[in-house]
């Protein structure tokens, strides 16, 4: 019964705080939308000239790569996993690439940004777990879309895998245990 909804939200302050709540939402949306349709905007990413994707950073991603402080981050990233060590806990570093890092050639950049191969050679030196997910995105980003075409997040496909091997990463390591097997 709609007169029994709204004596609900009409008598109950926190339902109108989330209606108030989401109709801001909605109309913060609603305002962007037309403002990007007036203006005949089409969002923030750049198209590649190769494809149909659009990235975030675009040839940008080159300057942003901090190689000379690889070996600083790994050690704050081994501290980390020696508070885990501490606390029983096991610790996993699991550096997901971005859309420009994996799919550097549709940017197009002349070489595959390796900030993140630097970091894993550093993070195994100090015999820190983690999983090398460029490489394992280079093996499968011409057999299947890992990312969004429009978007910088990665797609299922990304997901699946990583989660495929985050599971023999574990298994192989003999810390599937506790629930944690799938």
């Amino acid at each position: 019964d709609i007169s029994n909804t709204l004596d609900i939200i009409k008598y109950n302050p926190r339902a109108l705080i989330l209606l108030s709540f989401l109709d801001e939402i909605y109309k913060s949306n609603y305002h962007n939308f037309l403002i990007s349709y007036i203006s005949n905007s089409k969002g923030h990413g750049i198209k590649s000239p190769q494809s149909n994707m659009f990235f975030l950073q675009g040839k940008k991603v080159e300057d942003m790569a901090d190689y000379k402080n690889a070996a600083k981050h790994a050690q704050i990233i081994k501290s980390y996993s020696d508070k885990c060590d501490s606390l029983g806990i096991q610790f996993i570093f699991v550096p997901i690439p971005n859309k420009e890092t994996t799919y550097y050639e549709l940017v197009p950049l002349e070489h595959q940004p390796n900030y993140l191969d630097t970091l894993y050679k550093e993070l195994q030196s100090l015999r820190v777990s983690s999983i090398n997910v460029s490489k394992i995105f280079n093996q499968l980003k011409n057999k299947k879309l890992l990312y969004h075409l429009d978007d910088t997040h990665w797609n299922s496909n990304g997901a699946d895998n990583l989660a495929r091997e985050i599971s023999r990463y574990l298994q192989s390591n003999g810390r599937l245990n506790h629930g944690l097997d799938p």
